[in-house]
């Protein structure tokens, strides 16, 4: 009897347990945005006064999600952490969480090719750059026969872009070679123009709304001069620094400012370079990028040794040369900086090969790594990339011939996470013409984009591409 009466209280507790209210969960049920009620079959109308329990009466919770800044979201209602993006790819866990880097690849056909030049004769040089949501490519392109070069702005990370802004001088005979730089709203561009009086001279001119409006333009080498190929770097709403190396003299020339591109101090001369460009002139490609604690140099100071420099002082004083490779190909330097981590691309040539290759600091250029070879080794020939720095990713695009012959080329992408293990390497182009080169990488917002040359030189044909994929990766 006393064993049935405790069988009973127990039961006659837990029924009232049930009654009493608890708190609700932490999450809310799952909304989906539903506002209105199906009537037939393919018929959805509101109905503002529906019946109880009908979809029109249901009080939702309004969607969102938190941005993690991770690759993933956190969903307001259900608490649940989903991937940011679909790459309409399944995945295990350990491919999407990126533990797995060699998987993290894409198909070429998720690269959205958008073509920047329209009289297929044109061609980029180390012109693309990414600041906040914009996207920002320079480029020559020869219309009616004279060369210029031009700007364009993407405000959509690289989907479309505006429309084409000139920036060298209209009475030039001829212009090439634009690189940019920017950081927010500053922008930079310096390239090569024929002067009137003869020779070729260093030109600069800066943007300090993101490409809306250009200052006016300023000279920067002795004219009549002969420069060669100019890079330009910023650090800040303040300091701009430009280098080029003269093409008759050799000497690797800086102009620094420290007020935003306004004015510029005096000639500097880095190094004395030999290394002879096609046999006409002599070019050390030199190129500048600046870190958080230093500012960095990089050129060729004979046909195969590539020199590194760098200062402490906003580029008054420059510490000794550093020797990074005495291999290179004599071709195309490029160099990328953020905080304290610096990476240098080159060829790299050996008695039976070329490949593409880097080197990277992680302490402001102090010490480097043992080089790496992101081109294919012993297989078809890869050349010089262009490097980036972004977020915490390392990237580098590079080009690499298709058969021993090289009777095409194509351009690859790769990252890492710390400049040393890289990712298995897709094609980054199209395939409708022979050639493609890069000219530039970068990233904006969650897409990768690389700008690079498609040419078919047979016809005389050469358009400028940028190509933007939107796959982001835990850790990008």
């Amino acid at each position: 009897m006393r064993k049935s009466s405790l069988l009973w209280a127990v039961a006659l507790a837990g029924v009232l347990l049930l009654t009493i209210p608890t708190p609700s969960r932490a999450f809310r049920r799952p909304d989906f945005g539903q506002s209105n009620c199906s009537q037939t079959f393919d018929l959805l109308v509101t109905i503002p006064s529906a019946r109880a329990g009908k979809d029109g009466l249901y009080i939702r919770h309004p969607l969102g999600c938190t941005i993690n800044g991770n690759c993933t979201v956190t969903d307001s209602n259900a608490g649940l952490i989903l991937q940011e993006l679909d790459d309409s790819k399944p995945h295990n866990w350990h491919q999407a969480s990126g533990a797995d880097l060699t998987t993290r690849d894409f198909t070429p056909t998720t690269a959205r090719p958008l073509r920047l030049t329209t009289s297929r004769n044109g061609y980029a040089w180390n012109g693309l750059i990414a600041t906040g949501s914009s996207t920002h490519v320079a480029y020559e392109e020869a219309r009616g026969g004279i060369n210029r070069v031009w700007y364009r702005r993407s405000g959509d990370s690289g989907s479309n872009c505006g429309s084409h802004v000139q920036l060298s001088q209209p009475s030039a005979p001829y212009a090439l070679y634009p690189t940019l730089a920017g950081i927010g709203s500053n922008l930079d561009a310096v390239w090569t123009e024929e002067a009137l009086t003869g020779g070729y001279v260093v030109v600069y001119a800066n943007s300090k709304d993101g490409g809306t409006t250009w200052s006016s333009r300023r000279i920067l080498s002795p004219s009549p001069g002969d420069a060669g190929l100019a890079r330009v770097a910023r650090a800040g709403p303040d300091h701009v620094a430009v280098v080029w190396t003269d093409s008759t003299t050799g000497e690797v020339r800086l102009r620094t400012s420290t007020d935003g591109g306004a004015t510029f101090a005096g000639l500097k001369t880095l190094a004395i370079s030999t290394n002879s460009f096609d046999g006409l002139m002599i070019e050390g490609f030199a190129t500048v990028a600046m870190g958080s604690s230093a500012w960095y140099a990089a050129f060729y100071e004979s046909g195969s040794t590539i020199k590194f420099r760098r200062s402490v002082d906003l580029g008054v004083t420059w510490g000794a040369a550093t020797t990074i490779t005495t291999s290179g190909d004599g071709y195309g330097l490029d160099l990328g900086a953020s905080e304290r981590k610096v990476i240098l691309g080159y060829g790299r040539l050996t008695a039976t090969d070329l490949f593409s290759a880097v080197r990277r600091s992680v302490d402001s250029g102090i010490h480097w790594s043992a080089e790496v070879a992101v081109g294919v080794v012993a297989s078809p020939y890869s050349f010089s990339p262009v490097v980036a720095i972004t977020g915490r990713r390392w990237r580098v695009a590079y080009e690499q011939c298709q058969s021993i012959d090289c009777l095409a080329s194509a351009t690859y992408y790769r990252d890492s996470a710390d400049g040393l293990t890289w990712s298995s390497p897709p094609k980054a182009c199209g395939t409708a013409r022979s050639y493609n080169s890069p000219a530039g990488v970068t990233a904006s917002g969650v897409k990768t984009l690389v700008l690079y040359n498609s040419s078919e030189p047979n016809v005389d044909d050469n358009d400028v591409v940028l190509s933007s994929w939107s796959l982001k990766w835990p850790g990008r």
